[in-house]
């Protein structure tokens, strides 16, 4: 009698788990998808040349007009060239601003860190950014001879 009275509970209990299940995934890529459609994404490529040799500690960003961040900044990885941004607006319109890529070394207060500290002209773009497209920067970092006092 009893494997009678298991069977029926059992199924019921299948059923509103998988019926769970089913609804939670459904809300979960509906939110997914929202929150990757309000971003204007941005890929930075690093070009490091040959003579170009990394001694101290860089970030990429990616600013404003005003030199606000568009998206948290990435510290910068030998061997790694592309880093990818977004940043996340809260409506959907085209952005007219400029954005500005650029490679900046992290300055610490100890002296003679690096004899040769990479520079690198920023890469500036104009809008209008759309969103959900993904606009491309070029960084070309070259090695430099620290000027002396």
């Amino acid at each position: 009698m009893k494997p009678i009275k298991f069977f029926p509970v059992f199924s019921i209990a299948l059923i509103i788990t998988g019926v769970t299940a089913g609804l939670s995934k459904n809300i979960e890529t509906r939110t997914s998808q929202n929150s990757t459609a309000l971003g204007i994404r941005y890929q930075v490529i690093i070009h490091l040349g040959v003579s170009a040799e990394p001694c101290n500690t860089y970030l990429v960003k990616v600013e404003n007009e005003t030199g606000q961040l568009v998206a948290p900044a990435q510290r910068f990885i030998p061997g790694v060239n592309k880093y990818s941004f977004i940043e996340r607006v809260s409506v959907r319109e085209n952005m007219q601003e400029r954005r500005v890529a650029v490679l900046e070394e992290i300055v610490f207060p100890v002296d003679n860190v690096c004899a040769t500290p990479l520079y690198t002209i920023p890469d500036v773009k104009t809008g209008p950014f759309q969103v959900g497209q993904i606009y491309t920067f070029d960084l070309y970092p070259n090695s430099l001879p620290k000027p002396t006092n």
